[in-house]
């Protein structure tokens, strides 16, 4: 079923969506299990997680289980390749994190099932039919980013004293892109703020579109996610600290690699001490 739920309770969905014998779940395992990982961004905190949980339930890499990575690093042209290479490895089961590599993996293969992690909108990407019955071999979890874009500005709103306009970074070519400006256009609405749409798809516009929205007066900066900017957060947080422009992030690894920063430098001129903003 694809539902919103938290990581073990996805680790849990990961050992039946590989159709593993329920006696061999009952007993120690015995026989030794291919999982796919495909990514298309570095995914290393979630496949931590997924190793740690299942040696928990008596998979241990190298003993009983085995992996096969494949991470096409933000290039995403890969995809295809890295998902048909996992299949003809004879994987179990694909563990898909991201967008693009849910799709990649989708059409690599329609028997081997595929648990997909990090996707907005299943149901709106096409990737399954419904929540309550996904059909087809792919299920998995939401990061309900399309929920939450809405309530990113409106937090903004209530952080960022008087504001008016607001900065919107995104990568037009990041499936659930479209899906998430949609909310966030909604939301300027009924507040009455207006965007400043800046849209890029490399990472060396980063700069350019940051200063584009100081030029014409923009008061915050709300970053949409994509692998892009995941993989150049450090950079984004150097731009936002450099032009003291307060920025609602989505990631911890953003706020680890300087966002937090930005909440103590970038914000000192727009709220309160006492209430910093980061996301």
């Amino acid at each position: 079923m694809a539902i919103h739920i938290r990581r073990r309770e996805f680790i849990v969905t990961l050992s039946g969506a590989a159709a593993w014998p329920l006696v061999a779940r009952a007993q120690r395992p015995t026989t030794i299990q291919k999982v796919g990982f495909l990514s298309d961004e570095d995914a290393l905190a979630d496949f931590e997680v997924i190793t740690n949980a299942l040696s928990e339930l008596g998979y241990v890499e190298g003993r009983n289980i085995v992996f096969e990575r494949r991470n096409a690093d933000g290039k995403n042209d890969l995809l295809p390749h890295l998902a048909a290479d996992l299949v003809s490895t004879g994987v179990n089961v694909i563990v898909a994190v991201g967008t693009p590599a849910t799709r990649a993996a989708k059409n690599a293969t329609n028997s081997i099932p595929i648990v997909f992690s990090r996707i907005s909108d299943p149901i709106a990407l096409g990737l399954v039919t419904s929540l309550a019955r996904p059909g087809g071999n792919l299920t998995g979890v939401t990061v309900l980013t399309r929920d939450l874009a809405a309530k990113r500005l409106e937090m903004l709103a209530e952080v960022v004293q008087r504001i008016k306009r607001v900065g919107v970074l995104s990568d037009p070519t990041f499936p659930p892109t479209s899906l998430e400006l949609e909310e966030t256009k909604r939301a300027a609405s009924l507040l009455n703020i207006e965007l400043e749409l800046l849209s890029l798809q490399r990472a060396e516009e980063l700069e350019a579109a940051v200063y584009t929205l100081v030029e014409r007066r923009g008061q915050a900066l709300i970053i949409v996610p994509t692998p892009l900017f995941t993989a150049h957060r450090k950079r984004l947080a150097e731009i936002a600290i450099t032009n003291r422009l307060p920025t609602m992030l989505y990631r911890r690894e953003m706020v680890e690699a300087g966002g937090l920063h930005v909440v103590r430098t970038a914000l000192l001129r727009h709220v309160p001490a006492s209430r910093p903003l980061c996301g």
